[in-house]
């Protein structure tokens, strides 16, 4: 199903006319500047944190997991960021607290549960191959773990801004989940999830290398700036397509992309594997930091 012809204007470009799109989230501001601090402290993102109660409440459950190797609930927010990690508990942050800026159905290929266990999944595993990337092509951990958890952010964006449109093509992927997703969007929406994704990222003046990975996440010939980030994160869609989850077109990722970061299959067989031995652990995670919204 298509838009009617008087509608079938880019959705990038009326994006792009809208005067007051979704401000990012205070929190996820304040922690965007904490991490351009090179001092920054343990203490400071915990007060930041705790201004937003709800989102205080998932990362303590996220911490709390058996996949951090906890065995009890924590309590403290400074406990949760140690056993996190200071990068990951800002990343987390981030990608929670501008995940709430949105209202999404729950339910569909496109929807918030799939989107957010998607997002989570993608995360992990390229934060697990990004050790094994040449050094010097090797993304930063943190960066890298960001544009994982916001690389589908685009959905969130439609289903917010223009929810007709996306439970048009929520409905249309799920009858039709053998048509490649971005020619779905190209013919109902005239554009797709990447570009409409990078558009909020330039709004919210992201990092380059986060915008790039958005953009470019479905590029596998990209190579110009930041390339690593969207070449690592385009392997790991693949990676994750071979246990059906996701929006990538093949399970098998180029030879040259591999071999332009270094990569060996037995890497990716190796991380997936790390991510398996977890699935379980990660698909409780889905649900309690699931973002509250419709």
């Amino acid at each position: 199903m298509t838009l009617p012809s008087e509608r079938k204007q880019s959705l990038l470009k009326r994006i792009e006319q809208i005067q007051s799109l979704p401000a990012l989230p205070e929190v996820a501001q304040r922690v965007l500047a904490l991490q351009q601090q090179a001092d920054a402290e343990t203490k400071t993102l915990a007060e930041i944190i705790e201004l937003d109660p709800a989102l205080a409440s998932q990362l303590l459950r996220h911490a709390s997991a058996p996949f951090f190797g906890r065995q009890r609930k924590l309590t403290s927010m400074i406990d949760a960021i140690a056993v996190l990690g200071f990068d990951r508990a800002m990343n987390l942050a981030v990608g929670l607290s501008t995940s709430q800026a949105f209202n999404v159905p729950l339910d569909g290929p496109v929807g918030l549960r799939s989107s957010w266990r998607h997002a989570l999944y993608s995360a992990t595993l390229m934060q697990t191959l990004t050790p094994h990337v040449m050094e010097q092509f090797r993304p930063d951990m943190g960066l890298a773990y960001l544009s994982a958890l916001l690389h589908n952010i685009g959905h969130l964006l439609l289903a917010h801004t223009f929810p007709e449109e996306f439970n048009n093509l929520n409905q249309t992927w799920e009858k039709h989940p053998s048509i490649s997703l971005l020619a779905t969007e190209k013919n109902i929406l005239l554009a797709e999830h990447p570009e409409i994704g990078a558009a909020l990222m330039r709004h919210w003046l992201l990092p380059a290398e986060v915008l790039v990975g958005i953009f470019e996440h479905h590029n596998p010939h990209y190579r110009g700036d930041h390339a690593s980030y969207p070449n690592l994160l385009y392997i790991t869609n693949c990676v994750l397509k071979r246990q059906g989850i996701g929006d990538s077109d093949t399970d098998t990722p180029p030879l040259k992309l591999m071999e332009s970061l270094g990569l060996a299959e037995e890497d990716l067989t190796e991380s997936m594997d790390i991510l398996l031995k977890h699935q379980p652990e990660l698909d409780a995670l889905v649900v309690s930091l699931r973002p509250a919204v419709i």
